[in-house]
């Protein structure tokens, strides 16, 4: 579930980064993406790290929500510019 996130989080950011044609500064909230990223890798080390397979299934969720909303954060931004 946290790869596919970050998978598609990354998809994104690569179509801004290719996009030579637009001017429009697109700009998420760096500590949205710090949480998303510790997160998942709370979520990938839940086992090496002894924690319940709910702190690992809540760590996984929340990854996916933060990149989620940095997301839409970007799109709008597209959107709007």
């Amino acid at each position: 579930m946290v790869v596919v996130g970050a998978i598609g989080f990354a998809a994104l950011v690569l179509q801004l980064r290719l996009r030579k044609q637009s001017s429009v500064a697109v700009l998420t909230p760096l500590w949205l993406n710090i949480v998303a990223i510790l997160c998942a890798v709370t979520a990938i080390f839940a086992d090496l790290l002894h924690l319940g397979p709910v702190v690992m299934l809540a760590s996984a969720l929340g990854a996916v929500i933060c990149f989620a909303v940095s997301g839409i954060v970007m799109l709008r931004a597209l959107r709007k510019g």
